[in-house]
């Protein structure tokens, strides 16, 4: 499966497009491009981390997901580097994001 992003400036902010063959590839591509935005050479000892959401439609439930990433990258120092797992259903998102650091000070 291709996935792919692309970042573009738009108003002096980055603008994320993302372009993928199925919904679980558009959540894919959206932590790939977010570690790439927020990677670190030093990326510590290997971690994983479970992400549980509930949202209204999907688009909601990406930018959940991505503020979820966020969060642990600001609080647990956790930089994702790929989505290890992912289940869609409903209204609900479930997925693993793994191989950041989680190193607390």
């Amino acid at each position: 499966m291709e996935t792919r992003y692309r970042f573009a400036e738009h108003g002096g902010e980055v603008e994320l497009e993302l372009d993928a063959p199925t919904e679980a590839g558009v959540f894919e591509a959206a932590v790939e491009a977010f570690a790439e935005l927020v990677s670190d050479e030093d990326a510590g000892e290997t971690a994983r981390h479970e992400i549980e959401l509930a949202g209204s439609d999907r688009a909601l439930l990406l930018v959940d997901t991505l503020n979820e990433l966020v969060f642990l990258t600001e609080t647990a120092r956790f930089v994702p580097e790929r989505l290890e797992s992912l289940e869609l259903r409903d209204d609900r998102l479930r997925a693993t994001v793994t191989r950041g650091h989680s190193s607390r000070p």
